[in-house]
């Protein structure tokens, strides 16, 4: 038995060397002569990394066979990221075994782009994998997996940021100290004026698009990302605010040249009564029962006219009570139409916001729902012509 059990153990033994001979043999012929992607340059400050419009530069195995399959088969060459294709960027040969590109978003890739920002690592950068390919077919292999994207250069989002803030602190400011955001109407003295929906909202449009419009071209290079759509929101909350202070001017002014011209009628009529009283005095018995005739109409005209301006609206002073209340207020309280165009406004802006960062684009809303903001607008601007003719009619 001791035959056959050092035989095992000389076996055992030899067995060991054998295998490492075999995991140190070199890669099959095939592998070898693979085409791929081994390394990657981007900025000469931070060779694995690159943003938009920054050059790129890979590195291939076996570049050669890659650019002989583009030109016999009428393909041109492309960027992947993430196995996912950037269309519409030309890769160019650019010494040995090296492919040259510079990163742009184009009208092809904007799906790619839109899905890259989905998937970031953080707010400005996301690690990907970089490669290429022929159009239309798959990505080669690659060894670049952790190639940091640039989505937004630090300086120009630095200066963006100063500057959309100082413009928002100064329309606060002047917004609490003015009255930007007021309604045009008269007040009490040492009150203040209440807050216009219609300029609240136009404000509201504003400044989202002034702000969302540089975070999209900070990181894509758009400038024309201002969509149709959201041109017609803020006309729509331009014409409210604009409506709404022509509606309010005009109630106003209708009623002071009601005011002025019963008072001028009255002026008028006092004078008269005055100049028959003295007249009735020296007139002769031939003369008094005329003048005493008109003496008593006039009388009554001056008193159905001092009823008139009685029955006349006060002047309406409203004074604020405070942002909300004043934005969901009219004269008769919180009404329901103020309400209804505040929260389509907010919802609108909520989907605005949420296109803008997911997608790297202002949305484009349907007409449907752009008639639906107009429809709110014009019945808070229907609702506005009532206001005071229904306090009126009462007092009448």
């Amino acid at each position: 038995m001791k035959n056959p059990l050092f035989a095992l153990m000389l076996l055992c033994l030899l067995a060991g060397p054998l295998s490492a001979a075999d995991a140190d043999e070199p890669a099959p012929q095939s592998q070898a002569n693979e085409t791929r992607v081994v390394a990657a340059k981007g900025r000469e400050d931070a060779e694995h990394k690159a943003g938009m419009n920054d050059r790129i530069t890979l590195t291939l195995r076996n570049r050669d066979p890659l650019l002989e399959q583009a030109r016999n088969e009428g393909k041109r060459v492309i960027p992947y990221v993430d196995g996912q294709p950037l269309p519409g960027i030309k890769v160019l040969p650019s010494g040995k075994d090296q492919l040259e590109m510079e990163l742009q978003r184009t009208d092809e890739s904007s799906a790619t782009w839109a899905e890259l920002v989905k998937q970031r690592t953080s707010l400005l950068s996301t690690e990907v994998s970089l490669s290429v390919g022929l159009e239309g077919e798959k990505a080669i292999a690659t060894e670049v997996h952790r190639f940091e994207l640039v989505l937004v250069k630090k300086g120009w989002l630095v200066v963006c940021l100063i500057a959309v803030a100082g413009l928002l602190t100064l329309f606060l400011w002047l917004a609490r100290g003015s009255n930007i955001l007021r309604d045009p109407a008269p007040t009490p003295p040492g009150e203040t004026r209440p807050y216009s929906i219609g300029r609240t909202q136009m404000a509201f449009w504003f400044f989202l698009v002034i702000i969302c419009y540089p975070f999209i071209w900070l990181i894509t290079g758009e400038l024309s990302s201002i969509t149709a759509s959201v041109l017609g929101l803020m006309g729509i909350s331009a014409g409210t605010a604009l409506s709404a202070t022509v509606i309010d001017t005009s109630k106003r002014n209708a009623a002071m040249n009601a005011r002025v011209n019963l008072a001028a009628q009255r002026d008028a009529l006092g004078t008269r009564l005055r100049e028959l009283t003295q007249a009735i005095a020296k007139a002769t018995d031939d003369t008094r029962p005329a003048l005493q005739e008109e003496l008593d109409a006039k009388r009554v005209r001056f008193r159905e006219i001092e009823e008139q301006i009685k029955r006349l609206p006060p002047e309406r002073r409203r004074q604020s009570k405070g942002f909300l209340l004043d934005l969901v207020s009219d004269d008769n309280g919180v009404s329901f139409h103020r309400f209804q165009i505040l929260a389509w406004t907010l919802v609108l802006g909520i989907i605005f916001i949420a296109e803008v960062f997911t997608n790297l684009k202002m949305p484009e809303f349907s007409e449907t729902l752009l008639a639906l903001m107009g429809v709110s607008s014009g019945t808070y601007l229907g609702f506005k012509f009532p206001e005071e003719q229904g306090k009126y009619s009462e007092r009448t």
